[in-house]
């Protein structure tokens, strides 16, 4: 990092995914956004000069799970900020999403 002039790298949490039949795929669990945000959190404690980590949030399942999670991720583990993935089987724009918006 210090030869290329990177002075920090951000970490995004994983996350495991199912493949189902038909080549789809299941979307994880809270239990599973949970682990990869601690998973984050714990390395970026390591090193919090180089790195910056985001918490992984998903679109699917229970919306207030999710907001409850993001400020845990935020306010308890010291995550920086949040990444989605809406290939899971969501749209971005979906109105039961908006709790999830205004809490970012």
């Amino acid at each position: 990092m210090d030869n290329a002039d990177i002075g920090y790298l951000v970490l995004i949490a994983p996350y495991r995914q199912k493949f189902m039949p038909h080549g789809r795929i299941s979307a994880p669990s809270i239990r599973n956004v949970k682990e990869g945000n601690d998973f984050v959190a714990n390395i970026v404690n390591e090193f919090p000069d180089r790195l910056r980590g985001y918490a992984f949030i998903t679109g699917t399942g229970n919306i207030k799970e999710n907001v409850v999670e993001l400020e845990r991720a935020i306010c308890d583990l010291g995550l920086h900020g949040v990444k989605m993935f809406p290939n899971l089987g969501w749209y971005p724009d979906e109105d039961r999403m908006y709790p999830l918006y205004e809490r970012i």
